[in-house]
This record gives C-alpha cells, sequence and structure tokens, in this order.
C-alpha cells in the first residue's frame, strides 16, 4: 500500500525523489527587493557628483596651416618648433620655457602677427599648451602645422619657402 508522500513522489526524478523524502524540497528564493539596490545607487551618484571637479576649461583658438593665407609681401611668420621637456625653439634658436613669453614679445614687436608651432612626435599635450599659452599671451596667432590628410604633426623640416 502507498502512502499520500509516496504518490506525491511518483512524477519526479531521483534526485527529487531523495529531496522530498529528506524534507527539503524545492527551495523558495526570499523575494528581491531592491530598496536597498537604489540606496547604493543614489549614495554613488551622489559620490561621484560630490567628488567631480568645477574647473573651468578655457577655450583657446588655433588657426591650421591651410586656413589661413598670409600675403605675399609678408614676412614668412616664425616657426616654433616644440619637443618634450618642453624644448623649444624658434626659427632654429633654442628658447627656454619661462623664457619663451619674451621671445614671443620682442617677435610681437618685430612686426609678426602670428607663429607656426610645429610639435615633434613625443611632444605631450602640456608641452603645446605651454607654447600655446604664450603665443596667445604675446598676443600671436598660433597657426599648428600638420601633415596633409592625417591628424600628425607635421615631418620636422622646414616649410617650403627658403631657409631663414
Amino acid at each position: 500500500m502507498r502512502s499520500a508522500s509516496d504518490s506525491r513522489i511518483t512524477g519526479l526524478t531521483p534526485a527529487e525523489r531523495r529531496s522530498e523524502r529528506l524534507g527539503g524540497g524545492a527551495r523558495k528564493r526570499p523575494p528581491l527587493t531592491i530598496t536597498s539596490l537604489i540606496d547604493v545607487i543614489f549614495l554613488l551618484l551622489l559620490f561621484f557628483m560630490l567628488a567631480t571637479t568645477f574647473s573651468r576649461y578655457q577655450r583657446m583658438d588655433i588657426a591650421s596651416s591651410a586656413s589661413g593665407a598670409t600675403t605675399a609681401a609678408a614676412a614668412p611668420p616664425p616657426l616654433v618648433r616644440v619637443a618634450p621637456g618642453p624644448a623649444i625653439d624658434i626659427d632654429g634658436e633654442p628658447v627656454a620655457a619661462d623664457a619663451l613669453g619674451n621671445a614671443f614679445a620682442r617677435l610681437k614687436v618685430d612686426g609678426a602677427t602670428s607663429v607656426l608651432i610645429l610639435p615633434r612626435r613625443a611632444a605631450t599635450v602640456e608641452d603645446l599648451v605651454t607654447v600655446l599659452a604664450a603665443a596667445r599671451a604675446a598676443p600671436l596667432t598660433a597657426r599648428l602645422l600638420r601633415r596633409p590628410g592625417t591628424g600628425d604633426p607635421a615631418p620636422a623640416t622646414e616649410p617650403s619657402g627658403g631657409s631663414r
């Protein structure tokens, strides 16, 4: 004679029968509450809002070498090479980074209105920004030289138009 518990077990796999006999049965998961998850998300949101820096970035205008044409009568603008360090030279003459403002001021007095900036491949953005900020303070228009069709800096040769 079969008991009520045996009739309940008949359609189960052997593992399920063993579980029923031992009184385990199917485990019920507790309901998923998302209240604590929402609390954690709001805490993270609050943390990132407070940890964000509120520095104001300034816009720096840069004219590319192709965007403006110089007149034929005007002298070509000085070439400023920027290498890591920053190792800066203006028309082949080395200039220290702290003396760059004075060098640009002399160029402005000599009648220059813009400078051509040629970054080397290894030059960092910080090196380039140092030169751009000094040119902006002079005030000189900075024209960034690049290889046509790529985003890479131009080769480290003198621009066409003769030597200086």
